[in-house]
């Protein structure tokens, strides 16, 4: 942030460092990560809106499918504590659990890579259609 001050009718620029909140945490982006990322992102907002009904349908998922892994993933994100967690931390908690369901993936054979640019839903019609999920 710059800002600028007036003394004695000369304009100073001077440097401020500030830290600001700009919403809730988020990932962190690596390799690629912005497909996965806002896929995460707009999956978490949309189950948020009723998380117990998701709850309820997710209960009957394997429990080595990869459904079910993104499954515990937003619902350790739903109780995630900011008041208690730097958003710093959080995000890097968030980026540690993406970070894995990538790996997650690619063992599963529903991606090419950890650094894939596939978005997360291309990626679970391939999981369909191969009947891992």
């Amino acid at each position: 942030m710059i800002l600028t001050l007036i003394s004695e009718g000369k304009t100073t620029k001077q440097k401020q460092k500030t830290s600001v909140r700009a919403g809730n945490p988020s990932y962190i982006w690596k390799n690629n990560s912005c497909w996965l990322d806002t896929a995460l992102e707009l999956l978490h907002a949309t189950v948020s809106y009723d998380f117990e009904t998701f709850s309820a349908a997710c209960e009957t998922l394997p429990a080595e499918s990869a459904f079910r892994y993104l499954y515990c993933m937003l619902q350790t994100r739903q109780t995630l504590d900011s008041t208690t967690t730097t958003t710093k931390g959080l995000s890097l908690h968030l980026s540690k659990q993406r970070d894995e369901l990538r790996v997650k993936l690619v063992a599963e054979k529903i991606t090419k890579s950890t650094s894939s640019f596939e978005p997360l839903f291309v990626s679970f019609q391939v999981c369909f259609s191969l009947n891992v999920c």
